[in-house]
């Protein structure tokens, strides 16, 4: 089974040790021409197999392959296929022992073949040996960026609990989904365009990919 590396950042590696998330938005690096576009599947290829299961940007209503689209697949794999969470490191040493911490917070364990020359090394660095949770994808769409709703915007991490919290935000027309926004927006993400996204929807396992995997 192919397992592939997934960046998030430290709030959303807590919403995933929490329990708090189990969806990612990523916006599709192949974005359609304008128009009345909708996603198409190939499914037969007539003899060309590699292009089974990809997909490609069609006029609605349209039969006939364009074959001036590109075909294209998600590039975090689909249901049943595992990603490997990346989030970042820290040094630590306590005594003579050389420990690996998490920005985000949790375990620790020992730091076995340390590879940097540096304390602290960003997510995109991670080897996959030091990650700690593995997502298990159960369901992978396409949909606009801006047309979450509120349930899918809990179920990205950005749901409110506390009753008091709830009203206050409420009262000010703050909704879960405008609170992805604003998640959305800090991590530089381009909201304006509403962009069209794979919606990835997982199992979160709470063990590294190779455990999984044995």
């Amino acid at each position: 089974m192919k397992a592939r590396p997934i960046l998030f950042n430290g709030d959303m590696v807590r919403a995933l040790l929490d329990g708090r998330k189990t969806q990612t938005r990523r916006a599709m690096k192949v974005q359609p021409p304008e128009g009345d576009y909708c996603l198409s599947t190939l499914l037969d290829t007539s003899g060309d197999r590699s292009r089974i299961g990809k997909h490609q940007w069609s006029l609605e209503g349209e039969t006939e392959v364009d074959t001036d689209q590109p075909y294209f697949a998600c590039p975090y794999g689909y249901e049943g296929e595992l990603l490997w969470v990346c989030g970042s490191l820290v040094r630590e040493q306590i005594g003579s022992c050389d420990l690996v911490g998490y920005r985000a917070g949790g375990f620790r364990t020992l730091a076995v073949d340390w590879p940097w020359d540096r304390d602290v090394v960003p997510s995109i660095h991670m080897p996959r040996k030091f990650s700690r949770i593995t997502l298990k994808i159960t369901e992978v769409r396409v949909e606009r960026l801006q047309s979450i709703s509120e349930d899918d915007a809990v179920a990205e991490g950005c749901g409110i609990y506390s009753e008091g919290e709830w009203l206050n935000h409420h009262e000010c027309g703050i909704t879960r989904a405008k609170r992805f926004e604003e998640l959305w927006k800090s991590t530089g993400g381009d909201w304006g365009s509403n962009p069209w996204v794979w919606v990835i929807e997982f199992e979160v396992i709470h063990k590294n990919v190779d455990e999984v995997l044995s």
